[in-house]
């Protein structure tokens, strides 16, 4: 049967074909219509990761508290029922990437029924704020039947996608922590711009997130560090000492520059080249372990509070956080907007083709127009229709005159908005 109002609804599918590396992605129509019923600006928020490392629990813990039910205790303090399905073995549980969309003032919208006549699906509070959309994605790497093609097209929709892009590991960002995103070295050969600036501003703002962390944040004296400093640091190249690189005595100078070579790099350099020159807007947030006990219902006070601040992190400034395209920063109007683009990506990937995002824009920039025009027509000629017969043909014609006025000024805002 259809999911019930509030569910999270699939949005992508990868499943094998004769796509992009052997896959087709298949977007899903209940997903798609739910975002056509945003008629708002949209904050994307998207959360990545490897497998089993607690994606799905901390999107629902954040979009738990984004609620205005999760405003009380449930959600805020302790567990909550879950959203997106969490799963507790080997396997991967999520699979392809899953929506869950809420109103500004965090009612849910991902329902499956239209809404009612005149009314918006996007808008018990102000119109202007921003709706958000949730994404959870299939873990990376993890086993069964899918390989690293798979998890690099997943993460390149993905990152195409959303406004905010979580990536959540476990621990200390370490040296394998960033080789894990090997993968976004890639993005430019998956991803058509017209120069890597366009890329860079299109590509979301990053925050990652490290999970169960407990070390205490300190630079090499011991002085005080804060997480966005942790994650310059470990973005930052520095060589890579060996004995083998060391022992240079007696070599040749051909060795010897190939000692300096292998010296220079570390395994996750080409990540950390990608994620400074693709993801300029980025930030790091440290999580400790939710609970004292497996089986505790309450978050620990300090997990809580970070909670908060991640959120806080997230979607507080909802309109610098709303989805933009290339290097004029262009903002994604509307829910529509977003099922378009999710559209044109699927459309090219499944072409074998590498998405432009030009192009793309373009089309969401017609649908769009089309769509705005349509609206600011429905606008005009409600408030003409708002005019009642009156005994006067001149008191006619001038409440008609007001009613054009004011019907144009509400168009022009819609077109402009």
């Amino acid at each position: 049967g259809a999911p019930a109002v509030g569910a999270p609804l699939p949005l992508l599918e990868l499943r094998e074909g004769p796509g992009a590396n052997g896959w087709i992605v298949a977007p899903q129509p209940a997903a798609l219509a739910a975002l056509r019923r945003i008629e708002r600006p949209v904050a994307v928020v998207a959360i990545a990761g490897p497998y089993r490392s607690g994606k799905s629990s901390l999107l629902n813990w954040l979009a738990a508290r984004a609620t205005t039910s999760g405003s009380s205790s449930a959600g805020h303090g302790s567990r909550r029922r879950a959203e997106f399905d969490v799963g507790h073995d080997v396997e991967r549980c999520t699979r392809g990437i899953w929506l869950l969309a809420t109103h500004a003032d965090g009612t849910n919208v991902s329902s499956t029924q239209p809404p009612q006549h005149g009314s918006s699906s996007s808008s018990p509070g102000d119109d202007t704020s921003p709706a958000v959309v949730w994404l959870d994605t299939e873990g990376l790497g993890g086993l069964g039947d899918v390989d690293g093609a798979y998890d690099a097209t997943l993460f390149s929709l993905t990152a195409l996608l959303c406004s905010t892009l979580v990536y959540n590991s476990l621990g200390a960002l370490d040296e394998r922590a960033v080789a894990a995103l090997g993968f976004a070295a890639t993005l430019s050969q998956r991803v058509g711009v017209s120069s890597p600036e366009e890329l860079a501003a299109s590509m979301p703002r990053l925050v990652w997130v490290l999970r169960d962390f407990a070390l205490a944040l300190e630079d090499e004296t011991g002085a005080p560090l804060s997480a966005d400093d942790y994650l310059e640091n470990a973005l930052r190249e520095r060589p890579q000492h060996s004995a083998e690189n060391h022992n240079t005595k007696g070599s040749s100078p051909r060795r010897a520059a190939e000692n300096a070579q292998v010296q220079r790099r570390r395994p996750g350099d080409d990540a950390r080249r990608a994620l400074r020159a693709f993801f300029p807007r980025r930030a790091c947030r440290t999580l400790p372990r939710p609970f004292v006990g497996e089986n505790d219902a309450d978050f620990r006070p300090e997990f809580s509070a970070a909670l908060d601040d991640l959120l806080e992190t997230l979607v507080s400034a909802k309109d610098s956080a709303v989805k933009r395209i290339g290097t004029t920063r262009a903002r994604v109007s509307s829910g529509a907007a977003v099922a378009k683009l999710v559209e044109e990506y699927a459309r090219a990937f499944n072409e074998a083709k590498v998405p432009t995002l030009s192009s793309a824009w373009r089309r969401v920039l017609e649908d769009e127009t089309e769509r705005l025009v349509r609206l600011a027509n429905v606008a005009h000629d409600a408030a003409l229709a708002s005019v009642v017969s009156t005994e006067s043909l001149a008191a006619r014609l001038a409440a008609l005159g007001e009613a054009h006025a004011r019907g144009s000024r509400r168009a022009e805002d819609i077109v402009r908005a």
